[in-house]
């Protein structure tokens, strides 16, 4: 239900208006930048899916995002590991009091948000090359895979073990059925190991420490901030506020004491909802529409390529897992490496409906 004080809100930050009309965003400026990002993973989606067409392009792409996601997964357990403040980026650039800088990332959880697209990516090509019986092929993907999950691990972020487990369940359902206990059997061998190098790296009581339901502090904003975006939503329901305006126009909606200034709505899907309305809930369920059914396929396939369907696709679920919790979205590096990945999927499921 919208109320009279929200409707007034929304014409005030309404300034551009005039008469009686309105225009489709509020903040005109924010969504230029916006589509600009939307555009440029549109490209890249397009670009990727068309190399990855190609075996030998895709096995090139996949060692190229995959060797990035190692060496950013590296970065991130050194930067935790030696001499780690958490009030500076790169050891020497001191940032507010509300950030929690990892790695490169001035917040943890969009550094983890993005270990995730790397783990699916390289769960599928491991998967892939023992499948076909090249199990020394597998090894690098492994390794890069290891080192993903336990950056994330680091980060301590929950919204992204939450997002871990969904795309673990996605591999399962992906499995074929008589492999399907076995493929559970090596992810709790692989959760053992995990745990144990935690605990050589005197991680393990922080990480085990940020386990747990109960919401203390500032942690119990985030669901409140997410509920006011659903608000502006039902104000303005139909194109929402506009993409990219959640920084402008929030404030005057924020029902939260908090020092801090909200620049999103600390979920993907709150945020999108609010800025682009039922407009772009609409495009979301089209663009399901047509990759859903494809990828699923792909995935019923035979063939040990149907892996390099399923690991990105599981990558990807697991990040829009992530986004009821941290806006990765909405960051355009992991937008962009969101689109990459998912372009790997979808290029892997053209192939895979080809004879082999």
């Amino acid at each position: 239900m919208v109320s009279s004080d929200d409707k007034q809100l929304l014409a005030a930050a309404d300034a551009s208006a005039a008469g009686s009309w309105r225009p489709i965003s509020l903040d005109p400026r924010s969504t230029l930048g916006a589509a600009a990002v939307a555009a440029s993973c549109a490209i890249a989606f397009w670009i990727v899916g068309r190399a990855a067409g190609r075996p030998s392009l895709a096995k090139w792409l996949r060692g190229i995002l995959l060797a990035g996601g190692a060496a950013l997964a590296g970065f991130g357990l050194v930067y935790r590991l030696w001499d780690y403040d958490q009030t500076s980026i790169y050891w020497r650039f001191p940032l507010p009091d509300v950030a929690t800088p990892f790695g490169p990332y001035v917040n943890r959880n969009h550094f983890a948000g993005v270990m995730l697209l790397f783990i699916g990516v390289a769960a599928g090509s491991a998967l892939a090359a023992v499948a076909a019986g090249r199990r020394l092929v597998a090894l690098p993907a492994l390794a890069a895979g290891a080192v993903s999950v336990l950056a994330l691990a680091a980060t301590g972020s929950r919204g992204a073990g939450v997002g871990l487990l969904a795309g673990a369940a996605c591999l399962v359902w992906g499995s074929p059925r008589g492999g399907r206990i076995r493929l559970v059997g090596l992810l709790a061998g692989a959760v053992a190991a995990f745990v144990a190098v935690l605990a050589v790296l005197g991680l393990l009581g922080e990480v085990t420490g940020r386990i747990h339901l109960g919401l203390e502090g500032r942690e119990s904003n985030r669901f409140a901030v997410q509920w006011d975006a659903v608000r502006v939503f039902a104000g303005a329901p139909v194109f929402g506020t506009g993409a990219g305006t959640f920084a402008a126009v929030y404030p005057p909606f924020q029902t939260v004491t908090d020092m801090r200034f909200f620049s999103n709505a600390h979920s993907d899907w709150a945020q999108f909802l609010m800025e682009t309305g039922l407009v772009g809930a609409a495009f979301v369920a089209a663009a399901l529409s047509h990759l859903v059914p494809r990828l699923r396929h792909a995935a019923r396939e035979a063939d040990p390529r149907r892996w390099l369907v399923i690991g990105p696709a599981a990558g990807c679920a697991a990040m829009c897992v992530h986004g009821f919790f941290e806006t990765n979205l909405h960051l355009p590096a992991n937008a962009l490496l969101f689109a990459t990945t998912l372009s790997l999927a979808y290029g892997a499921s053209m192939r895979a409906e080809a004879p082999a």
